[in-house]
């Protein structure tokens, strides 16, 4: 695993999205699928992994993260930008 991989990032923002929705008793039901993805691009196998590779990146590249997590919620719908960060 590398830091500041898109796995990272996609646990970041799956993470922070159910963080959200528990806060605003909102139903989201893309997160399993994300952190799912997230897992199988960064070869995690299991759930300590999954958080090490999390707390990693948050750890080793901040800023990074942050302009990725922007560029997401600008492009509409969340999807959208998840199929976006995967492409490129």
């Amino acid at each position: 695993m590398l830091r500041g991989s898109k796995a990272v990032f996609l646990c970041a923002v799956a993470l922070h999205i159910t963080i959200e929705a528990q806060a605003n008793r909102k139903r989201v039901f893309c997160v399993k699928r994300i952190v799912a993805t997230a897992m199988a691009i960064g070869k995690i196998r299991s759930k300590l992994q999954f958080y090490s590779a999390f707390l990693c990146g948050i750890n080793g590249d901040m800023r990074h993260l942050q302009q990725q997590y922007r560029d997401v919620r600008g492009a509409g719908r969340f999807g959208e930008g998840i199929a976006l960060v995967c492409d490129t």
